[in-house]
C-alpha cells in the first residue's frame, strides 16, 4: 500500500536486489525496463462515433518513440493493426501496418495522434461503429 513511486533499480515502495520469481499474473498499467524503455497498455470502450476519441497517452518529455498494438472490437467484428510513431514535441508522425480485419473484413477505425497543449502524445481513434472496444499495447522508448 506505499505509493513511493520508484525512477530507479534502487528507489521505490519496493526494492528487490536479486531474482523475482510470480507463479501468477502481474498486473500493472506500465512497467519500465532497465530505463529504456515502458511497457503501456490502456482499454478505451466508445459510445459514439465522434472523431479523435482518445485511447492512448504517453508523456512526451519522457517518451520520444512509440510503437503500438491495437486491438479493435465490435460486437462480433475484430480489427488489429500496429502503429509506429515518433515527435519532436510539437508534431507527431506515424505509420500504420500489420493490419489484420476479421471475418467481417471490415476497418473498424482510423487512426490519428497529436501533441496537446500539456505535452502528452495521443493516439486518436475515429470507431466507424458507436459501440467499440479498443485494447492497446504500447512500447514506449525513453527521449
Amino acid at each position: 500500500t506505499n505509493a513511493t513511486a520508484s525512477t530507479s533499480t534502487s528507489t521505490g515502495a519496493l526494492i528487490v536486489d536479486g531474482g523475482v520469481g510470480v507463479a501468477g499474473a502481474v498486473y500493472a498499467s506500465s512497467f519500465s525496463v532497465n530505463g529504456i524503455y515502458d511497457q503501456i497498455s490502456s482499454t478505451l470502450v466508445t459510445s459514439n462515433t465522434n472523431a479523435n476519441q482518445v485511447a492512448l497517452t504517453i508523456n512526451a518529455s519522457s517518451f520520444r518513440t512509440a510503437k503500438m498494438v491495437v486491438q479493435v472490437t465490435s460486437g462480433s467484428n475484430y480489427h488489429s493493426q500496429e502503429i509506429l510513431m515518433v515527435h519532436d514535441d510539437s508534431q507527431v508522425y506515424m505509420t500504420e501496418y500489420a493490419q489484420v480485419l476479421g471475418a467481417g473484413n471490415s476497418i473498424l477505425s482510423s487512426f490519428d495522434a497529436q501533441v496537446n497543449m500539456f505535452g502528452i502524445v495521443e493516439l486518436l481513434v475515429t470507431p466507424i461503429n458507436a459501440s467499440t472496444v479498443y485494447t492497446c499495447s504500447c512500447t514506449a522508448m525513453r527521449a
